[in-house]
């Protein structure tokens, strides 16, 4: 990592950030509670049923907007009762809307979300446009709108991208002068490796890092070759993070990889785990925190989360987590991810 790399994201954080832009799905979800998750061709009853805005874009905003955070989303969405739903929840928290493509070219996406009482996982349908979408110089438009905006005001801006929406985001992040990239990479496709050269923060999860580096398990021999091959395809000056679920996760810093410990929960349900590990992770950054409290108060807020039931309901308040950061309130299981 060059000098000339580093002190460009100093500059950045030195600047005030503005605003909190994500990009990506935004969907509606439904959740069915379920005693365990059941085989082919078996007839089974939720024990309790909820239904939410969700998406890992969608729920990483509502974090952001929950806390208080200037925070736009950008997706695309039909104009019909689920996508009128989805803009109406994040309103409620202060996300704008404003710039949300919603027309009737668009489909807004839905989710079946079904979790196992027995072990917490769950399994997801969701129902998308899983094609190229069909963007109008009208909407195109709107996405100038919200840069020249953005860039009008004095500050950084952070912007977290998940893939999902490729088109707006390879039109929209290079018209923002002032910016941080973050993105959510859950999975080598094909949108997220075309977007790595705008990042300067890649928290990918355990299944891209593996796929990245053609390891089938992602042991502690091969992590520094993995954020090494995460730093390589990011930005200039990035700094790559790998979450490992139960084990913590490991991280880039001024070309030194460090360890973040788990937290030691009981989880009943880990829907939207990860999404709200990027929302807070965004606001760390914005924050303008060091990398090692990010990840940290990004990782307690997620522990917190999956001890209850949902997700966007179990997204605790921020003075309630920095609290228990500060107190050290939530044991944290053994580091040993890198020995």
């Amino acid at each position: 990592m060059s000098g000339e790399s580093k002190s460009r994201l100093e500059i950045l954080w030195r600047n005030s950030t503005m605003a909190i832009v994500h990009i990506g799905l935004s969907c509606y979800d439904q959740f069915f509670f379920i005693e365990s998750t059941p085989a082919e061709n078996v007839k089974t009853f939720s024990t309790q049923f909820l239904e939410s805005g969700g998406g890992p874009a969608g729920n990483a905003a509502y974090v952001t907007g929950k806390w208080k955070t200037p925070t736009y989303i950008l997706t695309t969405l039909r104009d019909d009762i689920y996508g009128r739903k989805i803009n109406q929840e994040h309103n409620e928290v202060g996300v704008n809307t404003n710039f949300v493509i919603m027309n009737d070219n668009q489909v807004s996406p839905l989710s079946a979300v079904w979790v196992s009482a027995q072990t917490a996982a769950r399994t997801i349908v969701t129902h998308k446009n899983n094609g190229a979408k069909v963007l109008t110089a009208e909407d195109y438009s709107l996405l100038n709108d919200l840069a020249d905006k953005l860039n009008a005001e004095e500050g950084t801006h952070i912007i977290l991208l998940d893939g999902h929406e490729l088109e707006i985001s390879k039109y929209f992040i290079p018209r923002v002068h002032n910016k941080i990239v973050v993105i959510d990479a859950d999975a080598v496709r094909e949108p997220v490796l075309e977007l790595l050269y705008l990042v300067d923060y890649c928290v990918a999860s355990e299944e891209f890092a593996q796929r990245l580096i053609n390891e089938t398990d992602l042991h502690p021999g091969n992590f520094a070759r993995a954020l090494e091959a995460m730093e390589k395809l990011c930005a200039p000056g990035n700094k790559p993070v790998i979450t490992l679920g139960e084990r913590g996760g490991v991280y880039l810093d001024d070309g030194l990889m460090h360890a973040y410990p788990a937290y030691d929960v009981r989880a009943v349900d880990t829907t939207g785990a990860g999404d709200i590990f990027h929302g807070a992770f965004c606001y760390g950054v914005a924050q303008g925190w060091d990398l090692a409290k990010t990840v940290r108060v990004a990782a307690l807020t997620s522990a917190i989360k999956i001890e209850q039931q949902g997700v966007r309901n179990a997204i605790p308040e921020i003075e309630f987590v920095l609290e228990a950061y500060e107190k050290k309130s939530f044991p944290v299981k053994a580091l040993d991810t890198i020995n």
